[in-house]
């Protein structure tokens, strides 16, 4: 086989992988599917999603105006429960990146 034949293989490299360790779009897109199938299935949702990176979010924004509500009417006492919420609730995201060399790279985002 010659140089450049789609067929040849550089000593060391694999299919789908560059001779400098990069790998090909296709094994990055398909790397980072598979990725975020494991994000789903843990209960994330895809926010947003390129060819070679996606935000994946988890859980839901805190309603303060129920707790509000259940405060007053337990007379402070749901208060503990409402700050605990509010420190620890709300929406998580993640950034899921597919390096060139294929590498998975998972990033928290803070938006708060």
């Amino acid at each position: 086989m010659a140089v450049g034949d789609p067929g040849s293989l550089e000593p060391g490299s694999s299919a789908g992988q560059a001779g400098d360790g990069t790998v090909s779009a296709e094994e990055r897109k398909r790397k980072l599917a598979n990725q975020i199938r494991t994000e789903v299935t843990q209960g994330g949702r895809v926010e947003s999603q390129n060819d070679f990176d996606a935000v994946v979010a988890t859980g839901k924004e805190v309603n303060h105006t129920v707790h509000l509500i259940a405060t007053v009417v337990s007379c402070g006492i749901w208060g503990i429960v409402w700050l605990v919420m509010a420190l620890t609730g709300g929406i998580k995201r993640k950034m899921v990146v597919a390096d060139e060399y294929g590498q998975i790279l998972v990033q928290n985002i803070n938006t708060k």
